[in-house]
């Protein structure tokens, strides 16, 4: 604390008059101006917040993305619960077909709170579904008597309002061609 080897005032404190003046060291020939540190600080803090908002966006980007495909998953999860009603209805397990339908609504309504919705496009015309669902294949048949959705791979995903996962689905149309019991089936072609 003492510049000198002199003994300390009475008080015990030291006085200015115990300190020894000494020059500013200079940094390259010249002294940095306080406000270029602080603009420095400033510049190196907003580089910091840079970086941590961008892993920010990177992990909400990520985060959407698992939403999503969990969204569609919850779809094919709604398409097995009801296609496995009429057989655990047969083997006496309604209850069961009620608890696992009441888990997938319960996901459902969540997804929805979020602003996702689900949508199975079966059964629905073509001209309907063309701007979210992809066709994987077409199934002709007599059965068919316009373009509709005749099964689904994998039901469409919407976030408030906008698509973000395409339905994977098989069109059914019309056949184009009379079919008589010796006929080959167009389709295997």
């Amino acid at each position: 604390m003492s510049s000198s080897a002199e003994p300390l005032p009475a008080t015990g404190l030291p006085t200015w008059d115990d300190f020894a003046e000494r020059p500013v060291p200079e940094v390259h020939g010249a002294t940095t101006a306080p406000e270029a540190e602080l603009a420095g600080v400033l510049q190196r803090r907003h580089e910091d917040l840079a970086v941590a908002r961008g892993a920010s966006a990177a992990a909400a980007t990520r985060v959407h993305a698992t939403l999503f495909e969990l969204a569609a998953l919850v779809g094919t999860l709604e398409q097995q619960v009801t296609r496995s009603e009429e057989p655990l209805a047969a083997v006496g397990e309604q209850l069961r077909h009620r608890e696992l339908r009441n888990v997938k609504d319960r996901m459902l309504d969540l997804l929805r709170g979020a602003g996702v919705e689900v949508r199975d496009p079966l059964g629905l015309p073509a001209d309907d579904v063309l701007d979210w669902a992809d066709p994987v294949h077409w199934r002709q048949s007599p059965d068919f008597d316009a373009e509709v959705v005749a099964e689904t791979n994998e039901c469409a995903v919407f976030h408030e309002g906008a698509v973000v996962r395409f339905a994977q689905v098989v069109m059914g149309a019309p056949a184009q061609y009379p079919v008589s019991e010796n006929a080959e089936d167009p389709t295997d072609a």
